[in-house]
C-alpha cells in the first residue's frame, strides 16, 4: 500500500512580518488608550480634590466673614461693642474697624497694613510673599441666653454678680466673651465658669477685684429676654510654606488659620488645606452714596470702617505634574490677574510648570457691619 504524505506549509517571512506589524500596531493603540485613560483619571481625580479643597476653604472663611462684627441684637446703627477686658483685646481700636480687614504679604516678616490685635507674625510657617491675608473678629454662633437678671440677694441691679447662662457657653477661663442686649454690648474676660444645675455661672473681673468687670447690670428692667452671651472669635487666614516638596521638587503651600489668642508658641497656626498656592482678597469699600469700590488692603482707598463686602480668590494646584504642556495661563483672583512666570517665587505670578491649576472666587457680604456714612 502506498501512503501519500500531506504537504505542510508554514508562514512565510513576509506573512510573519505583516502579522508582527499588525500586532505591534494593536499593542501600541492599546497602550495609548490605557495611557490616555490613566491621565484622564488622574486629571479627574485631581480636579475633584481641588474642587473639594477650595469649597471647604472658601466655606470656612465665608462663615467667619458672615459672623464678623456680630454683637447680638444690638442694632448696627445704635452702637458697637465696648472692650472692657483687662488685656484690652481690641487694643483701643474700634470694634467695627477691625471686624474685617487684611494685609498684603510684602515678605515673611512684613505684612502691610500691619495685622490687627497686635498679631505677632509667626516665623513658621512663613507666609508666601505677594499673597494676601484676611482677618475677622466678632461674636460666633455659639451664643447662650442670660437666664437670671444681674441682681443681688435683695433684687437690686448689681453689675458685679456672676452671669447665670443657659446651655453650654463653650468658653473657657481667660476667654473674651461678648454680652449684649438690644441697647449696649460689652467685651469682657471670663475669670471663672462652673455648672449650676443645668446652667453655668460665669464670673468676670480680674484676680478677685473688679478691674475689667461689667459696668452695668444686664437683664434687669424687663430686658432679660434680649441678653445674649457670645464667645468672641478672631481668625487670620494666610498662605504659608509647609517646608515640604513634592516628588518633582515643587514647594507645597497650604492655607493656614491663626485663631485668637495669637500666641505662636502656645497656639500656633493650624494648617487647614494643602494645595492652595495663592489667595487674593479685595475689599468692597462703600462710599456715602452707596457705591462700592473693590480695593486691596494696601490701597490708600482701603477704609476698614466702610467694608461692605469681600471678594476672595484661591488658586488651587495639583500635587503632581499631570498637564500635557506648561501652564502659561493667566488666572484672575478677586479681580486681580496672576500671570505665569518661568520661576515663580511669590504670589504675584505662578510657575509655568506642568501642574494643573484651577481658580475659585466668591464674594461675601459682611452683613454685621455698620458702614459709616458720616
Amino acid at each position: 500500500m502506498t501512503h501519500r504524505l500531506a504537504r505542510q506549509f508554514g508562514f512565510s517571512l513576509v506573512e510573519l512580518l505583516i502579522a508582527m506589524t499588525l500586532g505591534l500596531i494593536l499593542v501600541t493603540g492599546m497602550i495609548a488608550v490605557f495611557s490616555g485613560n490613566k491621565r484622564t483619571g488622574e486629571m479627574t481625580s485631581e480636579m475633584a480634590n481641588m474642587q473639594e479643597s477650595a469649597r471647604y476653604a472658601l466655606q470656612t472663611i465665608s462663615e467667619d466673614l458672615r459672623s464678623a462684627g456680630y454683637q447680638g441684637c444690638l442694632g448696627l446703627d445704635q452702637g458697637q461693642t465696648e472692650d472692657i477686658t483687662d488685656e484690652e483685646v481690641l487694643k483701643n481700636t474700634r470694634f467695627f474697624d477691625t471686624a474685617a480687614t487684611g494685609s498684603v504679604v510684602v515678605d515673611s516678616n512684613n505684612w502691610v497694613p500691619a495685622p490687627v490685635l497686635e498679631y505677632d507674625i509667626p516665623a513658621s510657617p512663613q507666609a508666601v510673599p505677594g499673597t494676601h491675608t484676611i482677618s475677622m473678629l466678632g461674636g460666633n454662633r455659639n451664643k447662650a441666653p442670660l437666664v437670671v437678671p444681674m441682681q443681688d440677694g435683695a433684687g437690686r441691679a448689681d453689675p458685679t454678680v456672676d452671669l447665670i447662662v443657659g446651655g453650654n457657653l463653650r468658653a473657657g477661663v481667660g476667654s473674651p466673651v461678648i454680652i449684649s442686649d438690644c441697647a449696649t454690648s460689652r467685651l469682657f474676660t471670663v475669670t471663672d465658669i462652673m455648672p449650676v444645675g443645668l446652667n453655668w455661672a460665669v464670673s468676670h473681673g480680674v484676680s478677685g477685684n473688679k478691674t475689667g468687670t461689667l459696668d452695668q447690670a444686664f437683664g434687669t428692667n424687663g430686658t432679660l429676654g434680649q441678653v445674649s452671651v457670645i464667645p468672641f472669635f478672631s481668625n487670620i487666614y494666610f498662605i504659608g510654606d509647609t517646608g515640604t516638596q513634592t516628588e518633582n521638587g515643587d514647594p507645597v503651600t497650604a492655607l493656614y488659620q491663626q485663631s485668637y489668642p495669637f500666641d505662636p508658641i502656645t497656639n500656633p497656626p493650624t494648617e487647614l488645606m494643602q494645595g492652595i498656592e495663592n489667595m487674593r482678597v479685595s475689599f468692597g469699600i462703600q462710599d456715602r452714596t452707596g457705591q462700592v469700590q473693590y480695593v486691596t488692603a494696601d490701597d490708600p482707598a482701603f477704609i476698614p470702617g466702610r467694608v461692605a463686602s469681600v471678594q476672595i480668590g484661591l488658586l488651587m494646584t495639583s500635587w503632581d505634574r499631570i498637564a500635557t504642556q506648561d501652564d502659561n495661563n493667566t488666572y484672575v483672583l478677586a479681580g486681580q490677574p496672576i500671570p505665569a512666570a518661568s520661576n515663580s517665587i511669590n504670589g504675584n505670578t505662578h510657575a509655568a510648570d506642568r501642574r494643573y491649576r484651577l481658580a475659585f472666587n466668591t464674594t461675601v457680604k459682611v452683613r454685621n457691619r455698620r458702614v459709616q456714612t458720616q
